[in-house]
Order: C-alpha cells, then sequence, then structure tokens
C-alpha cells in the first residue's frame, strides 16, 4: 500500500501500521484517490482522520477519472512550496492555531485557488 502511494509525489505517507491499515482495504485507485483527497485537505496525519476522509470517499466526486493523470503532473518546485505550505498547516494545528490563526490559513488558501481558477478562465 505505501508503495502504491509514494509515486503521488507528495512526500508525505501514511507514518505507522495504524493509519495504513484503514486504507488497506481499498483498491490501489481508491487508495490513491482518498490519500490526494487527505492531503488535499490540511488535516492532522492520524488513523481517525483518515478513516472520516475514506468514508466520505465513494460520495467524494473530486477527481475525475478524465483528470487523473493531470493531478500526477507537478515541478519539483511546485511540489516543495506545496509540501512547505502543508507543514505550515501541520504545525499551526500542532499549535493550536496560536502564531498563524485557522481563518488566516483559510483565506491565504481561498487566495490561491482564486488564482488558479482566474488563470484558467483567462486561458479560454
Amino acid at each position: 500500500m505505501i508503495d502504491n502511494l509514494s509515486p503521488i509525489g507528495d512526500g508525505i505517507l501514511p507514518e505507522n501500521e495504524y493509519q495504513a491499515r484503514v486504507l488497506a482495504r481499498f483498491t490501489k485507485a481508491d487508495q490513491r484517490k482518498i490519500w490526494r483527497a487527505f492531503i488535499a485537505s490540511g488535516m492532522a496525519l492520524t488513523a481517525k482522520n483518515i478513516r472520516k476522509l475514506a468514508h466520505q470517499a465513494p460520495k467524494n466526486k473530486t477527481v475525475k477519472k478524465a483528470n487523473a493523470p493531470m493531478v500526477d503532473i507537478i515541478s519539483a518546485d511546485y511540489k516543495a512550496a506545496v509540501m512547505a505550505m502543508l507543514e505550515q498547516i501541520r504545525s499551526a494545528q500542532n499549535d493550536d492555531w496560536q502564531t498563524t490563526s485557522r481563518q488566516a490559513a483559510l483565506f491565504w488558501l481561498k487566495v490561491m485557488k482564486e488564482n488558479v481558477i482566474r488563470h484558467e478562465k483567462q486561458r479560454s
């Protein structure tokens, strides 16, 4: 299961058997979909959070099969920037949002999303 998640290219993998076991009952394709969604969620890396997202997976249609290969395309610089951002989110979560508020984190995620969408609309 870990080998299946490694090619995603995000650098974050389950840290223990308990976390990995949650995904083991899914197909390889579903494991990747669930893991991508989990990483994108910014939730703390716990088996409970992975399980929560995995139970929502059948309802979650965020990754369409036609677009799946595009999810795997990522430059090393972009990956490093995303990983740094995720580490900052985890750090803020671990200190109970004392140095960076949850609202600020959500605001900047919204700004990034709007910039990506605006760029796509400009290309159309």
